[in-house]
């Protein structure tokens, strides 16, 4: 336990350093390897192999975290630090996360109390299959923790619909992953109460149930955590660690205690994957009813502070040509002057252009963010090709096209930026406006 934070600073420190396939394998590495190793200790150590093998895997991923330091282009340095205020500030936004952990030990507390009370002493091991599941379900954090570095960077930017998308992405995966974890415990169930040491034939059935019947509560428990990890992004802490309490405490043992007294131990199986699943409802049907249209992304600030076009695409000519009309059309509908738009355009087209003749034998993704600003749009570009300044006014001149961009980024952009971050080229031009656009209030529907 004492290794976990490190663990996890460090694969976050060697993913923001641009590392992102090194993180990757320590983390796939450490995973793979702790199950198959803990499938096979856990048949002759039990419930220590499983231990035992967690903790050999994560100092294999420190390991190979470490190497990062080796490389020429690390930028990480360990250096002796300590700051109180800093301390405080990570307190405060690893809340959520360490409320996670004692609300499932209270749940744990709680179960043990009902269950060895109402049902007998011999029904407590049916709180640690519960507590296996819950353990297997801390993956789906994962999702949160992945999306928050590109989510980041679109509220900094302002970025209203690139935050709705990636979000809406994460939804998505986060329903999938759940059902992943669903068909997982369901086909486990077999042989997880060997590895828990149960004995008992009818004991074995129940937890063989209650595997089965609580892996269906997967799907919520995963977009619970997701939601939570989005708080703790914009920095609405307790509200996320309200929906944790809700999940695991505040709503689900009431919910597992009514359900056992009124039918059993079934019963309190059914709560289980009621819980996580009313906790969901509650949560959604609260934040509509408090917050609105702004729920549950808080997306209206940003709306109110820029007004942003988004455009992805694959980077081939015909998709380039195709997005450039449509931001000529989006221009004109926001009543941009046409010497503005036909800058815009042209300098779009130039960049992603000349970027898919940089790399020729390979299939990109790109991103176009257009910012309207009072007197100026602020266009800011992302690529996964190889690295690319195409802000510098020293460009290269390689081809027409090259000379084309030198030429455009002097005399069409007041500002100029470029960043490689996360395997990405972003690089950043800013259009001044001819006439300015009408009353920068006015948010405009594409």
């Amino acid at each position: 336990m004492l290794f976990i934070p490190a663990q996890f600073l460090i694969i976050e420190m060697v993913f923001f350093d641009g590392d992102e396939r090194l993180s990757s394998l320590a983390c796939t590495v450490e995973g793979v390897g702790h199950v198959i190793l803990s499938t096979i200790l856990s048949h002759y150590f039990g419930i220590s192999g499983i231990g035992f093998s967690s903790f050999i895997f994560m100092l294999i991923s420190l390991l190979i975290l470490f190497t990062h330091y080796f490389k020429a282009n690390s930028t990480l340095h360990p250096i002796m630090h300590f700051s109180g205020v800093l301390m405080a500030k990570t307190l405060r936004y690893s809340i959520i996360d360490a409320s996670s952990n004692l609300f499932i030990s209270v749940s744990a507390a709680l179960l043990n109390v009902f269950l060895g009370t109402y049902f007998g002493p011999k029904y407590l091991i049916l709180v640690s299959v519960f507590l296996f599941g819950r353990e297997l379900e801390m993956i789906f954090d994962g999702i949160g923790e992945a999306i928050s570095p590109i989510i980041s960077i679109y509220i900094g930017e302002l970025c209203t619909p690139g935050v709705k998308r990636i979000y809406t992405l994460a939804e998505k995966t986060s329903i999938l992953e759940g059902v992943v974890v669903t068909i997982i415990l369901f086909i486990s169930a077999s042989f997880i109460p060997e590895v828990l040491g149960i004995k008992d034939p009818y004991i074995v059935l129940l937890a063989k149930s209650e595997l089965r019947i609580t892996a269906f509560a997967s799907v919520f428990v995963s977009l619970i955590y997701l939601l939570t990890s989005y708080y703790k992004l914009i920095e609405r802490i307790y509200l996320g660690l309200f929906v944790t309490a809700l999940r695991d405490v505040l709503l689900a043992i009431p919910v597992i205690v009514v359900c056992g007294i009124l039918f059993g131990v079934y019963g309190v199986f059914a709560g289980m994957l009621l819980g996580p699943v009313l906790a969901w409802f509650m949560t959604m049907a609260y934040l509509q009813l408090r917050y609105k249209e702004d729920a549950p992304l808080f997306l209206g600030r940003l709306s109110k502070e820029g007004n942003v076009l988004l455009y992805d695409m694959i980077i081939e000519p015909e998709y380039i040509i195709e997005i450039r009309d449509r931001i000529e059309n989006d221009l004109k509908t926001c009543s941009c002057d046409s010497f503005t738009i036909n800058r815009t355009r042209l300098l779009f087209e130039e960049l992603f252009m000349y970027i898919h003749e940089q790399n020729p034998e390979k299939t990109l993704q790109g991103e176009c963010i257009l910012q309207l600003r009072e007197d100026s749009i602020r266009m800011i570009t992302r690529d996964n090709g190889k690295k690319l300044d195409l802000t510098d006014p020293d460009l290269k001149v390689e081809c027409l096209r090259s000379y084309v961009i030198s030429n455009i980024s002097q005399n069409v952009s007041s500002k100029r930026h470029h960043l490689v971050s996360m395997s990405l080229n972003r690089n950043v031009f800013v259009v001044k406006c001819e006439e300015g656009f009408p009353p920068y209030s006015k948010e405009y529907h594409l």
